[in-house]
């Protein structure tokens, strides 16, 4: 791991903020982290991202110049990648370190309160029940949720209220503008009409997304009724099997993973969210 990269961008002037991130797959949470390097960049904040080298994030982080630092992140007792943090830390003095997955919270949570970093953060994206409240008691000062309904959950686990800070996910208003000309593209590349009415999900292709019921009911659908699944993940083979066992051939269309998502936006006549866990 080198630090030349942050002081050359930075000239090691202002401090340093890291984020870590075990993940390796790219949605919602992954989206927002990089959102938020970006944004402390452009405030003229230094920042850099501890991450698995062949995660998503830390190659789409590294291409857009920023810092990074490749940490295993194997497991939450990884002895290896918590003295990898150890010695970055000791390195670079950052003032802030930000977790945001489990075994990246247990690692670099325990490695920076053990190197006196002044402000530890735990960013919580997901609404699901925690399995533990050690991490969050003992290692950051501070947690930060992307939902007030998540500070409630961990406020009903036992953790204190005042140390539990929502902020939800901002929208970038400008990028999702309706626009006509994407409107029209989209929907002439898929061949509808004035009179189809386009219903369509934009996510992670989990199972936690609720796709079978959303594919189940484009079944039950009047003929003028499409519908399109925007994104990539594990699950999409198994629900492109099932589109085509329900004679949906026609009228289902799955994109793959898209970056410009909001054209589809303006495509769209109805946006289905069916979700029912897991969610920020």
């Amino acid at each position: 791991m080198e630090d030349r990269g942050w002081r050359k961008e930075n000239g090691g002037s202002s401090p340093l903020i890291i984020h870590t991130e075990c993940s390796k797959g790219w949605g919602g949470q992954e989206i927002r982290i990089l959102e938020e390097l970006r944004g402390m960049r452009q405030y003229g904040l230094s920042t850099a991202l501890a991450a698995p080298k062949e995660s998503q994030i830390f190659q789409r982080a590294e291409a857009e110049g920023f810092a990074v630092w490749s940490v295993k992140f194997a497991s939450n007792a990884d002895i290896s990648s918590f003295v990898s943090l150890l010695r970055l830390i000791g390195r670079l003095h950052p003032a802030v370190v930000n977790t945001h997955s489990s075994k990246d919270s247990w690692i670099a949570g325990s490695a920076a309160r053990m190197m006196k970093v002044p402000l530890v953060i735990r960013t919580r994206h997901v609404s699901t029940p925690i399995g533990s409240t050690f991490s969050y008691r003992h290692f950051p000062h501070l947690i930060l949720t992307t939902s007030a309904a998540i500070r409630e959950n961990l406020m009903q686990q036992g953790l204190d209220g005042r140390r539990i800070i929502p902020v939800p996910t901002g929208i970038d208003l400008k990028r999702f503008r309706f626009s006509a000309e994407n409107r029209h593209r989209i929907r002439k590349h898929f061949s509808l009409s004035e009179k189809d009415i386009l219903v369509g999900n934009i996510c992670v292709l989990r199972s936690w997304k609720g796709l079978d019921f959303f594919i189940e009911t484009a079944a039950k659908m009047a003929d003028h009724f499409k519908f399109i699944l925007i994104g990539d993940g594990p699950q999409k083979e198994r629900l492109q099997d099932k589109a085509r066992q329900a004679g949906l051939e026609d009228r289902l269309f799955f994109t793959g993973h898209q970056e410009n998502v909001e054209r589809f936006f303006s495509a769209l006549d109805i946006f289905f969210f069916t979700s029912y866990a897991s969610e920020g």
